[in-house]
């Protein structure tokens, strides 16, 4: 207990270090946008970068693991799809809204905030794996999850898209992806054997080294002004979807895959990968959540929910860390 603790308080510590910095005036809130983005566009990217360029790629891409957290993503949306669709009709909430939160709010549940969260868990309980934990995990929210809640939320709202131009619009947002370039540059820097310089190197891991605590100061400063209160029944499938059966699930797979595994030809799944990736599950959903729910007007909703996310992870995440330790 006093292990898993020594990995959750520092991380929340710095949370609320943001938080209170925000709320009371001591850094402007219109400085989050540039902390986020220095983040989201060097710092995670320089990581993800370092972690893969440096390491043969047989090390870092884990077939087993990509498979195991994908399914248990997707099968998370779709609880969370169904269970918001029930909860929003028994409110008699109008039916493109439905439709909408429905939408979203599967996103929500199959989609985690590695980076800002799930990436400083897993440095702090299994640093070892972290970075290509992470690297993976972005494949599977960035390839998969994401574009899919986009699509159900373009569908929900009455357009009219083919699959081809959902898989074009896609593929555009990908390319200028930092942290998807980045990934593309380290798998290719390993194949080719290229090697990075050692000041290359050592400038990749000066700015690696500032994810950490920038992430974690930016996810408190975002809380300020947020509240959940009297909307618990609309955020309930969102919050149980992603902090419960996102990991269960996975953690499901993950243990049903390293029996099965031998006997259709697929790698087993180290036991510190399966930990990782029911940790990984169990992390908030993803920061930009709201962000994306605002182009349909869901984004009162979905800030609502990524506050209450993050504020019941602590506990997720702690008795998570307690399960997989034991």
């Amino acid at each position: 207990m006093t292990g898993v603790l020594g990995v959750i308080a520092p991380i929340y510590v710095a949370v609320a270090v943001g938080y209170v910095a925000v709320r009371t005036g001591f850094l402007g809130r219109a400085a989050l946008p540039v902390l986020g983005e220095f983040v989201v566009k060097i710092a995670l990217p320089a990581l993800l970068f370092g972690a893969l360029a440096t390491r043969h790629i047989a090390d870092v891409l884990a077939p087993t693991y990509l498979l195991t957290y994908a399914i248990g993503s997707v099968a998370a949306m779709a609880v969370g799809f169904y269970a918001s669709r029930a909860v929003s009709r028994r409110a008699g909430l109008p039916s493109r809204v439905v439709r909408l939160r429905s939408a979203y709010t599967a996103m929500g549940a199959g989609t985690s905030n590695s980076g800002y969260v799930g990436f400083p868990v897993l440095q702090g309980a299994m640093p070892q794996v972290a970075p290509t934990v992470f690297g993976m995990n972005v494949l599977v929210e960035n390839l998969l999850t994401i574009p899919l809640g986009m699509a159900l939320a373009e569908r929900a709202a009455g357009g009219h898209a083919s699959v081809g131009a959902l898989v074009r619009g896609t593929a555009w947002r990908l390319v200028k992806t930092p942290m998807i370039l980045a990934i593309a540059a380290g798998v290719a820097t390993s194949l080719l054997g290229l090697g990075v310089p050692a000041v290359a190197e050592r400038t990749v891991t000066m700015f690696a080294n500032a994810t950490t605590a920038l992430a974690l100061f930016t996810i408190g400063g975002t809380l300020v002004g947020q509240q959940a209160r009297g909307r618990l029944a609309a955020l309930s499938p969102l919050v149980v979807g992603k902090l419960l059966v996102h990991p269960a699930l996975v953690a499901a797979l993950a243990y049903g895959v390293t029996a099965v595994a031998p006997h259709v030809g697929l790698p087993p799944l180290d036991p510190t990968l399966r930990a990782a990736a029911i940790v990984s599950a169990a992390a908030p959903t993803i920061s930009i959540f709201p962000i994306l729910a605002a182009r349909h007007g869901e984004a009162d909703t979905m800030s609502a929910a990524a506050f209450l996310c993050t504020l019941c992870s602590v506990v997720s995440l702690t008795a998570v860390l307690l399960l997989v330790q034991a």
